[in-house]
């Protein structure tokens, strides 16, 4: 057994997207040269308004309810975390991974998003400042935090290992030596 963490290796064995383009991997693994412009149209949402820009990417006709045990489940999550979990669920489908024959202490989980539930936030500040304090969701929390659809998808699916979620902010930064694309994660190895 090697005593040095970084000579052990990690093995993704499912992918899953979503994304205003397309929502499987099928259409996703054989689409590099896919056109932008595409995915784009114009914005639908009222909020357009007061920006320059008036095209979005946004994902459309999209059910998150195959990657959730109810639909209930669904209401209490944030869009976003639906995007998420909706990936998760089809990495795991395309890795194969017959979860009742592996040990899911072994089984992490790595969901990456921008930003967390945004939409919650938003709406949730307009009923604050509308309707007071007394009427904010009780879900509103569990809904805009960053890691909800990684941790959902953990609990959802029961695994063990690691839940863990990487938020990017969208512009470009230096690589530290513990941020290196390519280097393995310190969470992966086994113990």
């Amino acid at each position: 057994m090697t005593s040095n963490w970084t000579d052990r290796r990690v093995v993704i064995t499912g992918l899953g997207v979503v994304d205003a383009a397309r929502t499987s991997t099928r259409c996703f693994s054989g689409t590099a040269s896919f056109p932008a412009s595409a995915a784009l149209t114009a914005s639908p949402r009222s909020t357009r308004r007061p920006f320059a820009t008036q095209v979005a990417g946004e994902v459309k006709n999209f059910d998150p309810l195959p990657a959730f045990p109810s639909p209930k489940e669904v209401r209490r999550t944030d869009r976003y975390s639906q995007f998420g979990i909706f990936a998760g669920h089809q990495a795991l489908l395309d890795s194969g991974l017959d979860l009742g024959r592996e040990n899911r202490d072994e089984i992490g989980v790595i969901i990456g998003s921008g930003i967390g539930g945004l939409s919650t936030t938003t709406e949730q500040l307009k009923i604050l400042l509308e309707r007071g304090p007394d009427r904010l969701s009780p879900f509103m929390i569990p809904m805009l935090i960053g890691n909800m659809a990684s941790g959902t998808f953990s609990m959802y699916k029961d695994l063990r290992r690691a839940e863990l979620c990487h938020l990017a902010p969208p512009v470009p930064r230096p690589i530290t030596p513990s941020a290196k694309p390519g280097a393995p994660s310190k969470w992966a190895t086994r113990r």
